[in-house]
């Protein structure tokens, strides 16, 4: 093994699987220090150290070659936008960790594979790097399940990651919008708001979804599983609105259909910034801070949290209790009735001008 510098990048040159296996050049991130590349090439010597039997290429098959086989998988069972999303994340996993024979695969070769991203894009991923290796210990799962490596219990330690707070809309805004927005988008952005739903999930709105006699809404959900939600009447109204007399005889059509495509609807962030702009809206609104609005609002109007998990769809209620940190109202509300009490006590405990005068002793 060794470390090398080539015309100011530095290089690892080694053997993953020791010298009966293939040889692996590794360059290094263009910006990396010297200390982070030798910091580097020692962790890549420990991990050849830790093995004592190094499993051989005929015993075991790499994490690149399983990788191949995961992502054909994966297209089966798994939506496009979510391929997608871990295409980029196989493209990293096979430059830093493709080399190795997944059956030696540790949490050595996490914290490998950590070092190397920080060292590459610095701690403002800490978020990315998280995502990428629950990706990957999902990869490891399906491979043991398949008897490609023997099953193996670890954790994988996160990085720390705060999510940021988003800047909701305030609910006067949010009618500002809807009301400057044409009947079509008027509909799609009241689904997102009223119903707190994605922008996928209001995509891919079926007109045989919608049942009138109850009014109810099943929805597919991220995941491909389903709820079934209650449909406000102004939302029944707007969508009424928008599909045709005789519609109901095409069940299987999208309610929010590109006519053109006849596909759902792409993209709605021009026509968020058409209605902001009529409705004098100066702040950046994408599709989502629509559900984050809906749930922030239901959280300060003291909505049980199991009922907005319900809405929302998430399938643990920590992921709901993100928004109570969201909803400020109550915190001031609380914090001002202190404040007043603290001023209040303070006005009545200052002393009056006869007690605060000191007479003056004998020096």
């Amino acid at each position: 093994m060794a470390l090398i510098n080539k015309k100011g990048v530095w290089i690892v040159d080694y053997y993953p699987q020791g010298r009966a296996g293939p040889r692996k050049r590794i360059r290094l991130p263009k910006d990396i220090s010297e200390t982070d590349a030798r910091q580097i090439e020692k962790d890549l010597r420990g991990l050849r150290k830790s093995q004592d039997k190094p499993t051989r290429p005929k015993e075991g098959r790499t994490v690149s070659e399983l990788l191949a086989e995961y992502i054909s998988w994966y297209e089966i069972h798994r939506r496009p936008s979510t391929v997608k999303d871990f295409q980029d994340t196989k493209t990293r996993l096979d430059k830093i960790l493709g080399g190795e024979i997944a059956e030696n695969v540790s949490l050595d070769h996490i914290t490998l594979y950590k070092r190397m991203r920080l060292a590459e894009a610095g701690r403002k991923i800490h978020r990315a790097i998280n995502k990428e290796l629950s990706y990957f210990m999902a990869f490891m799962k399906w491979a043991a399940r398949h008897g490609y490596i023997t099953a193996r219990q670890f954790q994988v330690e996160k990085l720390p990651y705060k999510r940021p707070l988003p800047s909701v809309l305030s609910f006067e805004e949010v009618i500002r919008i809807i009301k400057a927005a044409d009947p079509f988008y008027r509909a799609f952005f009241l689904c997102l708001y009223a119903l707190g739903l994605r922008i996928n999930e209001v995509r891919n709105i079926r007109i045989r979804d919608i049942d009138y006699h109850s009014n109810t809404i099943s929805v597919t959900q991220k995941g491909g599983g389903s709820k079934l939600l209650p449909l406000p009447t102004i939302v029944t109204r707007a969508i009424k609105a928008i599909v045709a007399p005789g519609a109901s005889s095409k069940a299987d059509s999208f309610v929010f259909l590109n006519k053109k495509t006849e596909k759902p609807i792409r993209d709605v962030r021009k026509a968020i910034a058409r209605a902001c702009t009529k409705a004098g809206i100066g702040r950046h609104v994408n599709p989502h801070l629509f559900r984050h609005s809906y749930a922030t609002h239901l959280v300060a109007n003291q909505i049980n949290l199991r009922v907005i998990q319900k809405l929302l769809g998430h399938s643990q209620v920590i992921m709901t209790e993100w928004y109570t940190q969201v909803d400020i109202s109550g915190m001031r509300h609380a914090g001002d009735m202190i404040g007043q009490k603290l001023l209040k006590s303070t006005r009545k405990a200052r002393p009056s001008r006869a007690v605060s005068t000191i007479k003056a002793g004998p020096m």
